[in-house]
């Protein structure tokens, strides 16, 4: 099976990588045109760059931002759109596709009604198979991690919580990550700041129980980090962490760009609910780390993503999804030996 994927590697990078090596893992033979790149690309996915182009494929899949729009350019191969985010969600400048994917639920909801076949995906969650870290959860110490630019009134949250339940939070530590430089003298506060690359990110939840995510619906962290047997607070945006929420058991219970007393007020609740109850968060966090990679890993995503292509493309969708099935099991074969 021949797959062209067009893509801004700057803003589908994790995505591009999940979805090589999701596809790589059927025996696709896989080819890479980008459309935007300033970032290192890992130097397999730098090699497909210098793939020779072929004279045709089974599948071209342009990824589409709101910076840029992938052209069709043979209309006699079956050419799939997947639009992430919702300020690429214009139908007026989608069209000449096959088939419309909607990166998650609030993509498609804006997106609308188009004239071309819509459907919604669920994208991954990880370029790499995120696997449970050891926790003590019943220790003394306790540590929560939050994410985005939205920490200021998380810090001020458990300040107000060291003083209203001073023995609860005892040993209680939060870590703040941001990406611009940022420091505070609260007690048992920590500050990290900059990228993170993968190693660095499973040290951060490998320490951390909790992790306290900002209202983005594609951020892959909430979900990476209950892969790893942690619990999350999140935002309700988005199809992933809608489900997330339903799954741990921990509903989104504030929006942290627009902090508001009564929002906060849940967010403590939360937080009391978690340290008060750990081993129910410990085995609800279990519970997720199982279900996530069956739900959001990228083989899955593959795999709903050819389904969804010949349920909406009769004849040629169909024809592309028996071909990857004979690609699949030619790899499998190929690995056996």
């Amino acid at each position: 099976m021949r797959v062209l994927l067009r893509a801004d590697l700057d803003s589908f990078g994790g995505d591009a990588i999940g979805l090589i090596t999701a596809l790589a893992k059927r025996g696709a033979e896989l080819h890479l045109e980008p459309t935007h790149v300033t970032v290192p690309l890992p130097a397999d996915i730098a090699l497909l760059l210098t793939r020779p182009r072929p004279s045709g494929y089974d599948l071209i899949l342009h990824h589409v931002t709101a910076e840029h729009l992938g052209v069709r350019e043979d209309p006699a191969t079956l050419s799939v759109a997947w639009v992430s985010g919702t300020a690429a969600a214009d139908p007026a400048r989608l069209t000449g596709y096959d088939l419309i994917v909607g990166y998650d639920a609030d993509t498609t909801a804006t997106l609308g009604e188009t004239d071309t076949p819509l459907v919604t995906v669920h994208g991954g969650y990880a370029a790499r198979d995120w696997q449970p870290l050891p926790r003590e959860w019943n220790d003394d110490d306790f540590a929560f991690a939050v994410i985005g630019q939205a920490h200021s009134g998380v810090v001020n949250a458990f300040a107000q919580l060291r003083e209203t339940h001073p023995e609860l939070m005892d040993g209680v530590d939060l870590t703040v990550h941001t990406l611009e430089p940022a420091s505070g003298t609260v007690p048992r506060v920590n500050y990290i700041s900059g990228d993170l690359d993968e190693d660095a990110w499973q040290d951060l939840y490998a320490d951390h129980h909790v992790l306290i995510c900002p209202p983005r619906s594609k951020d892959p962290h909430a979900l990476q980090f209950l892969s790893t047997g942690g619990t999350v607070i999140a935002s309700r945006s988005g199809g992933a962490q809608q489900w997330l929420s339903s799954a741990v058991g921990y509903p989104v219970l504030w929006d942290m760009r627009s902090i508001q007393p009564g929002h906060r007020d849940a967010f403590m609740d939360t937080v009391l609910h978690i340290l008060n109850n750990r081993s129910e968060a410990k085995l609800r966090a279990e519970a997720a780390s199982r279900l996530i990679p069956e739900m959001c890993g990228w083989d899955v995503v593959i795999d709903r993503l050819l389904m969804l292509i010949a349920e909406a493309v009769p004849g040629r969708g169909e024809r592309l999804a028996h071909t990857a099935r004979v690609a699949a099991e030619r790899a499998k074969e190929k690995t056996r030996r």
